[in-house]
């Protein structure tokens, strides 16, 4: 029997029921907290398995979440913040409620989930938006200590500063960092170049996740890219797969102030 407390960037879900495979420990055990207040609580029951080919995606009708054309998958009732999801081996439906759940309830509190690698040096975070295959997850491999390496969100505090949270997707902390700078992504030579601040809402942009996507979600995670933009100094950052990334970073930073 399955009876895991989590929170995901302060969202707290409640996942009860069957007994879940390895990759669910695997995934979301980092982000178990004490036993509270949930945002959502999803009954998890034995079913068919998520295709494995492509993230499934959360469609919402009449303020019901599916998994687009697999109703047996699970369903979420987005008001009270209840459903029912089918366990598969991989936990790829699982995943994308959750991932649509925390993304809701991030963007209401002005923040957005992002494509980004994210690395806590010098106890800031320094945030690397980025498309599949640009480096993310080997640059976060090269940290010693990354808060996500696929997925991570962005959100403010009382006083405006922003927070960058690990996610479970793929690897994550649960610990979050005030961000630092943001940086596009590139193989070259080991350098960090500052770039136009101008240029960096359409960075952050371009990469911005939202499992659920509607116009509200869009003018809302839109929003909040702006923030991020306007928070803090956008940078090139180029490394090799040997680079030392924290001291990179660390130079950067001194370099900067």
């Amino acid at each position: 029997m399955t009876r895991l407390a989590l929170e995901i960037a302060g969202v707290r879900v409640d996942l009860r029921g069957a007994e879940g495979p390895p990759a669910l420990a695997a995934r979301y055990g980092p982000f178990q907290r004490e036993a509270g207040r949930a945002d959502a609580t999803i009954e998890l029951v034995g079913g068919p398995d998520a295709p494995p080919d492509a993230p499934p995606r959360v469609v919402e009708r009449a303020g019901r979440w599916t998994i687009q054309g697999r109703d047996d998958l699970g369903h979420l009732d987005v008001a009270a913040g209840a459903g029912v999801v089918a366990l598969d081996r991989r936990v790829n439906a699982l995943d994308a409620f959750v991932r649509a759940l925390v993304s809701r309830h991030v963007l209401a509190r002005g923040g957005v989930l992002v494509h980004a690698a994210a690395l806590r040096v010098g106890g800031a975070a320094h945030l690397v938006p980025g498309s599949s295959g640009a480096g993310k997850s080997t640059l976060a491999s090269l940290a010693r200590d990354g808060i996500a390496d696929e997925l991570a969100a962005v959100l403010p505090r009382p006083d405006g500063a922003l927070l960058v949270h690990g996610t479970p997707w793929w690897r994550g902390d649960p610990r979050p960092a005030p961000l630092a700078a943001v940086y596009a992504l590139a193989w070259d030579i080991e350098r960090v170049e500052e770039l136009p601040r101008r240029d960096a809402l359409r960075h952050v942009a371009t990469h911005l996740a939202l499992p659920v996507d509607d116009p509200s979600a869009r003018a809302a995670a839109f929003a909040a890219a702006g923030r991020i933009a306007a928070a803090a100094p956008f940078r090139r950052l180029s490394f090799r797969r040997d680079s030392d990334v924290d001291a990179l970073l660390r130079r950067a930073g001194s370099a900067a102030a």
